[in-house]
């Protein structure tokens, strides 16, 4: 197929979708493409690096609560890798100031899962001066 990767995926995922339409209507006796595991190569998207952050925190206007807030939630977002939707439900119990990390529970983050996040000084300095 002369196709994109992504074009291919789809046409593999309604195919599977097909053949269990198939199986529902009696058409086939077992699930025989269920065993089988597709993986296309999908485009990752480059991060942002370093440069990018500080270029992104020179725009903000620090002198203000809304600027120093935006500031520490681009550092926290950079510095650990969460979700900006993890981020909003983030709240002061969730940081432990003593072994500084953030104590993620299961009930905001998408997977559900208990996660433990170390903070460097100078995410953490931010946080802790809010």
């Amino acid at each position: 197929m002369q196709v994109s990767k992504q074009t291919k995926l789809t046409r593999l995922k309604a195919l599977k979708s097909f053949l269990s339409k198939c199986y529902i209507n009696g058409w086939y006796e077992s699930k025989f493409w269920q065993d089988v595991n597709l993986k296309v190569d999908k485009k990752v998207k480059a991060g942002a690096n370093e440069k990018d952050v500080q270029l992104l925190i020179s725009l903000l206007d620090l002198n203000t609560f809304i600027g120093q807030r935006d500031a520490v939630a681009i550092l926290t977002m950079y510095k650990t890798g969460i979700r900006i939707n993890t981020l909003g439900k983030l709240e002061e119990k969730h940081i432990d100031f003593d072994e500084k990390t953030l104590v993620l529970e299961g009930e905001i983050l998408k997977n559900h899962k208990l996660l433990k996040l170390p903070i460097d000084n100078q995410c953490f300095c931010s946080v802790y001066m809010r």
